[in-house]
């Protein structure tokens, strides 16, 4: 045999095409070769460019730009279109069943796309499409996911509104003393606020530190700026230090309590008769105060 053989082939238009055999054995269509099948390609690229390559070593490469590579079309039933083996061992595919793309394990589990009537869900399921509930964990302990990013809530525990978390949030936030006609002033050296949301409930932590108001202002006193407005005026409240509010453990009110309004928390007390009474602007005479509160928001 020559060192080339070369079948002349010439389209309707004039253009001359070939088929060359070299002595490497690469059997070349429209150009020249190293040792391979290379069709509308000249040399081996390895997927660079443009054509299809089919190695002596096994390994295909099929190249496109601009379009899509390939289409695999199943006829007739679900199943797979695309099955991956190790040794001869099937050892996953990819198909359609049960209305949806799948992405399917050897051992009877995979993820399923499906996106019909109106549904876009990504879920669980059997190799031929079903529904596998309550059997798939996303990573374990030692091969974590890292951060997971959703728009709407988690359901833990159950499939009930009751089990819906919706919301988690951390923050800060910006406490002061204030009245409920809002005409106090008053200088406040320090004010820091944390708070932590968890689905409607709010625990807020406030630190304050001011002097005596060179305006008491009128109304009732009140500390402004939580992080969100309450949903009634139900709330726990601790706090360390009293000190700033003046009459409060001497003997002319026994008990300082207070109720959520709106994003404002209002001072009450109880007096030696157990009369409720609103807590002045007045009685503020300045010092530190940290206070702790739960609370509920519809936000």
């Amino acid at each position: 045999m020559s060192t080339l053989k070369t079948i002349n082939l010439k389209h309707p238009d004039g253009t001359a095409n070939t088929i060359q055999m070299n002595s490497s054995s690469d059997l070349i269509i429209n150009g020249a070769g190293s040792g391979n099948l290379l069709v509308v390609k000249s040399s081996q690229s390895d997927g660079a460019t443009a054509g299809h390559e089919f190695l002596s070593d096994g390994r295909f490469y099929h190249t496109k730009s601009g379009d899509h590579v390939g289409r695999l079309n199943r006829l007739s039933t679900d199943g797979d279109i695309l099955r991956f083996a190790k040794d001869g061992t099937t050892v996953g595919s990819i198909g359609y069943g049960g209305g949806g793309i799948l992405f399917n394990a050897a051992s009877n589990y995979g993820l399923k796309f499906y996106d019909a009537g109106g549904i876009n869900v990504v879920h669980p399921a059997t190799t031929s499409g079903a529904d596998k509930d309550n059997s798939v964990d996303l990573g374990y302990s030692d091969s974590r996911f890292k951060d997971l990013y959703l728009s709407g809530g988690v359901y833990v525990g159950g499939t009930g509104s009751a089990n819906l978390l919706d919301d988690y949030e951390e923050g800060t936030w910006t406490p002061s003393f204030n009245t409920s006609n809002s005409d106090m002033t008053i200088t406040q050296q320090t004010q820091t606020g944390n708070y932590t949301k968890i689905g409607n409930v709010v625990t807020a932590l406030c630190y304050i530190q001011c002097s005596t108001p060179s305006t008491a202002g009128t109304g009732n006193l009140q500390i402004s700026g939580f992080p969100f407005s309450s949903s009634s005026e139900v709330c726990v409240a601790n706090w360390t230090d009293a000190g700033p509010i003046k009459n409060v453990y001497d003997g002319t009110y026994t008990h300082l309590y207070g109720r959520m309004t709106g994003s404002r928390f209002e001072f009450r007390r109880v007096g030696s008769r157990l009369a409720t009474n609103s807590v002045n602007p007045s009685d503020l005479i300045g010092g530190y105060f940290l206070m702790g509160i739960t609370y509920t928001t519809t936000a």
